[in-house]
């Protein structure tokens, strides 16, 4: 049985037996000592070069105490650089929940494959932008990029995000929806940084809520809020089939032309929709839909117009 103390070092079973948490010896080979403070300084003084795991790999640490010592990391740790396809944006980190997200990114290949498509002229709608992935990564390819993030505290750390990056992204705090007024957002526990905030609160019952302004996307597209979209991509936790009604004509344009949908099946049902709404109102708008699947197993539908 191992012990951690909070120098790093182990005990094993009831002795006094210190270890570091690099093996026999203690270190990296060298049979120097280094203790949870060394690891820290050595990471932290590679961090921004190379990628903390291949840092806390490179200096020897044990897979079983890596996590800890990323988190450790993060705590001081201003930003960290996300790259995907070649395209990197650097983000604030001001929780542990946003450094799983951007460590694990687990649509990596989904973000890879817009980007791959994306143009300099492309206006991007980035509907549930959270802090910014997408938002960010898409601004490092096309000229505009529209952000929308209900939740206040998400909206802030997305807003902070574009100023790092210097990004061509307006952030809007508006929850898109087929209707103009206000609604109760639903927090999950997770707080900032987190998915799973949702305007269906019958999902998340014991959730504490949140009141946020509502606006349908043509409204503000016919108001000259905004400019219509040629690509989007929609996080919406159950609320997609509404947002899509609220922009059903920006849809229909030729310019909209690449659309990328995550569907929540179980939440859509809650709102008296399905995922073969959804579908429907894309093939109306004009799309070729096909069905992607996340590493988290989440699908989204993907919508090409010929």
């Amino acid at each position: 049985m191992e012990n951690v103390r909070r120098d790093g070092s182990v005990r094993r079973g009831g002795s006094d037996d210190r270890r570091t948490a690099f093996g026999r010896g203690g270190a990296n080979g060298t049979g120097e000592t280094m203790n949870a403070s060394v690891v820290l300084g050595r990471v932290k003084s590679a961090v921004h070069t190379e990628r903390v795991d291949r840092a806390l790999d490179r200096l020897g640490v044990r897979p079983v105490l890596a996590e800890a010592y990323r988190a450790a990391i993060l705590a001081t740790t201003d930003t960290r650089t996300l790259e995907v396809a070649g395209v990197e944006a650097e983000f604030h980190l001001n929780s542990t929940g946003e450094y799983r997200d951007l460590y694990a990114f687990d649509e990596r290949s989904l973000a890879a494959d817009l980007l791959s498509q994306l143009e300099a002229d492309d206006v991007v709608y980035d509907v549930g932008a959270n802090i910014g992935i997408y938002a960010c990564l898409a601004a490092a390819v096309a000229d505009t990029v529209v952000a929308f993030e209900p939740h206040p505290e998400n909206a802030a750390t997305l807003a902070e995000n574009v100023a790092l990056n210097d990004a061509s992204v307006t952030v809007s705090r508006y929850a898109l929806a087929n209707g103009t007024g206000t609604a109760d957002l639903a927090i999950t526990l997770d707080g900032v940084g987190s998915a799973g905030h949702t305007l269906l609160t019958a999902a998340n019952p014991d959730s504490r809520t949140v009141t946020v302004e509502t606006r349908r996307g043509d409204d503000l597209i016919a108001d000259g809020e905004t400019p219509p979209p040629t690509v989007l991509k929609i996080d919406a936790e159950g609320a997609e089939l509404s947002v899509l009604r609220g922009l059903r004509e920006a849809v229909k344009r030729p310019e909209c032309r690449l659309l990328y949908c995550e569907v929540h099946e179980s939440r859509l049902e809650l709102d008296g929709g399905s995922v073969s709404a959804v579908r429907e109102l894309l093939r109306d708008a004009g799309f070729d839909v096909s069905e992607r699947t996340a590493a988290t197993g989440q699908t989204f539908l993907v919508g090409r117009k010929p």
